[in-house]
């Protein structure tokens, strides 16, 4: 029987397996893709995901960016230029297998191409199958997204708000690539209660736009549209179109149910205002591997405090930054004026992202620049 099995080797899981093998324990990876395999993603690292891993994550790092151009509507463009880093690029099927060949260095069983149809638990043990292959552990992770198995199976918390993102990535060559890079472009009023993005990549362009609001309908006409504004319909033209969901858990109920836990985007722990969901699922990795080390040997491992950290430790900073969402995208207009005639709100959102102050301190901010009618029910707390 292993210590421990993962179910889903993205960020999260992958960073769970690697800390948790750095610290002798036994753990099973199993991812239901072999890796690298592409994953629908704008690709930004903040910063605070630099400095909460432990190693170097140059070898997969595309760009470094240091200026930030805003829009409202693709016109009016407002460019930001920092000293330090705003951003950093990779592409997830990279990141992902890079992560995945750190936890393995450290001892990590993986089993990729297994797609895991059944589980159980009882007071011994967690069982997880593919076929006619089972293995057991004394505690079970659940790192497989949005729409996990794990989570799903073993009754815990489901109840998230769903936005939702649309992306292409369309090849450029070295010559059109250098007008884009150090540069990142977002775009507000596109897409409503949504935003668009243009990230640079080795020899493409991530673009993309992403909603809040679960029942917003067009993306892909939102997203043409972006294309265009670019001039470069010609090279998108036979590109794909990838979509995927991004879970937003406002409550933080209980993200364990007895040998269990739920991490990354199975637990819902995106960001509600810019949808970032990698620097969550490595935080929550981080989290979840000092209780399991905790509780490895007990009888009974008491999974309980990982939810109360996770909801100690995120509870207010997503409640804010969605508060912050609901704020913005109607005074978007608004705020791109105040923007466009000084710098400071947009700075202050940046060194939100980075993690340099927190969603908390940025909403008071909002609340104290904008009109009060603009805000109703949100209270500062």
């Amino acid at each position: 029987m292993h210590q421990v099995i993962i179910v889903g080797a993205g960020p999260g899981g992958a960073y769970l397996a690697y800390l948790l093998a750095n610290n002798g324990l036994d753990v099973l990876v199993i991812e239901k893709e072999q890796l690298p395999r592409h994953k629908p993603c704008g690709g930004g690292l903040t910063p605070k995901v630099i400095k909460l891993l432990d190693f170097d994550l140059s070898p997969v790092i595309e760009d470094v960016i240091y200026s930030l151009v805003l829009t409202r509507r693709l016109n009016d463009p407002v460019k930001i230029n920092t000293e330090k880093p705003i951003v950093f690029m990779t592409s997830r099927d990279k990141f992902d297998a890079y992560l995945l060949e750190r936890a393995r260095s450290a001892g990590a069983r993986v089993l990729e191409n297994t797609r895991i149809d059944r589980m159980q638990q009882n007071s011994a043990c967690v069982t997880v199958a593919s076929g006619d292959t089972e293995w057991q552990g004394s505690i079970l992770a659940g790192a497989d997204g949005a729409q996990g198995i794990v989570g799903r199976t073993l009754g815990l918390n489901r109840n998230y708000k769903i936005a939702k993102a649309l992306e292409i990535h369309v090849p450029l060559p070295p010559n059109h690539m250098k007008s884009y890079r150090g540069a990142v472009k977002v775009d507000y009023g596109l897409v409503p209660s949504g935003y668009a993005w243009i990230f640079p990549k080795t020899d493409n362009l991530s673009m993309g736009v992403g909603t809040i609001n679960s029942r917003t309908k067009g993306l892909a006409n939102h997203l043409t549209g972006l294309v265009q504004a670019e001039g470069i319909t010609a090279e998108a033209a036979a590109v794909t179109k990838r979509g995927w969901t991004i879970p937003l858990n406002l409550s933080m109920g209980d993200l364990h149910n007895g040998r269990v836990i739920l991490i990354g985007d199975a637990a819902g722990l995106a960001n509600g205002f810019t949808g970032e969901g990698i620097y969550q699922a490595l935080l929550s990795a981080s989290m979840a591997a000092e209780v399991i080390i905790e509780q490895i040997k007990q009888p009974s491992p008491a999974l309980h405090k990982y939810s109360a950290s996770i909801k100690e430790k995120l509870l207010k900073e997503h409640s804010s930054a969605f508060r912050i969402t609901q704020l913005f995208y109607p005074a978007a207009g608004m705020i791109h004026r105040m923007i466009s005639r000084q710098n400071d709100l947009a700075l202050e959102l940046l060194e939100t992202i980075a993690g340099e102050i927190s969603y908390a301190q940025m909403l008071n901010s909002f609340c104290k620049q904008l009109p009060g009618a603009l805000i109703p029910g949100l209270s500062i707390r």
